[in-house]
């Protein structure tokens, strides 16, 4: 039995609606909220079935059900999969044959298009990396706005930045559990270095050591998540052009100080005056040894020319 007839088996297994669309509405009747499910069969052969672009399009404030369903029952060894879409932190539980359903939920709160691909290595993976997700802009309803703020930037020997962040939501109430990404900006352009949760006080830290390349500035950014729309903060600094000191730069307040001089991070430059001192160090050293060769030599042929008249005189 091949693939499709086990994918037709599995689809007709679930509620026939879903697998195109399930939407439904708050009984207000004022702004409604549309959720969209979805069923998806994941197996070697692509998302249902096919190893092309596979597209799931929502608006943004609708809420999403997806519900991935295991595909492989026709080989003779299990096939798992996890399934991830990336922006949102969705993760599928483990799809295989002892467990092959599972459904994750969650707001589209940010807008654009999102990847959504295996993550376990299995067979068939290059035929499920073609999934998106794709937001639509929506009216706003249903989502609450946000801001993020950089409250606290402090630098820390040999060259350790913490960076400290705030979320809160439109009423300056705090957004907690929700992920926040740290990003740098530096001459190779803008990289994420990495993420944390916001507190019940929606904070979030992150510890970053600072490479060798120039930083030019940081970046706080929340993609949105749940009923929550993303929002995001940056911070500048100036380049680093000579390490002078070893000291701590203060901590500061977003705004009060928007300029780190990251010259200040680093070790004590060699005063002038001893790489001076040191060059004639070398280069006198190198001529003393010239003239105590030559000094040698001329010895050694004084030596051989007064024995060679000795000799001449014995005879």
């Amino acid at each position: 039995m091949n693939v499709r007839i086990w994918t037709i088996i599995a689809l007709l297994l679930l509620h026939p609606a879903a697998i195109i669309m399930a939407d439904s509405s708050s009984s207000n009747g004022a702004s409604q909220t549309q959720t969209k499910a979805f069923v998806i069969v994941v197996s070697r052969s692509g998302f249902n079935g096919t190893a092309s672009r596979f597209v799931i399009e929502v608006n943004q404030g609708d809420k999403v059900r997806l519900t991935f369903v295991y595909g492989d029952w026709d080989l003779s060894q299990d096939n798992p999969h996890v399934i991830t879409i990336d922006g949102y932190n969705v993760v599928s539980s483990k799809l295989r044959r002892t467990t092959p359903n599972s459904t994750v939920e969650f707001v589209a709160g940010q807008s654009g298009d999102f990847r959504m691909h295996c993550s376990l290595p299995c067979l068939g993976m290059e035929n499920l990396q073609e999934g998106l997700l794709r937001v639509n802009v929506g009216s706003g309803a249903g989502l609450t706005k946000t801001s993020t703020f950089i409250t606290h930037v402090e630098v820390h020997p040999p060259n350790v930045l913490h960076i400290v962040a705030n979320v809160v939501d439109e009423n300056g109430l705090p957004v907690a559990g929700v992920t926040v990404g740290f990003d740098v900006n530096t001459t190779l352009g803008l990289m994420e270095v990495g993420t944390n949760i916001t507190s019940a006080d929606g904070v979030a830290d992150y510890q970053y050591a600072l490479p060798s390349t120039l930083e030019r500035g940081i970046e706080v950014l929340f993609r949105g998540s749940g009923h929550y729309e993303p929002s995001n903060a940056t911070e500048a600094f100036l380049p680093i052009v000579s390490p002078s000191s070893s000291a701590i730069v203060p901590p500061y307040v977003s705004g009060q100080n928007p300029m780190i001089d990251l010259r200040l991070v680093g070790v004590e430059p060699i005063p002038a005056a001893v790489i001076v001192s040191l060059v004639i160090l070398v280069v006198g050293s190198v001529w003393m040894v010239y003239i105590y060769a030559i000094k040698q030599i001329v010895g050694i042929r004084a030596d051989s020319k007064r024995r060679a008249e000795g000799g001449q005189e014995m005879h």
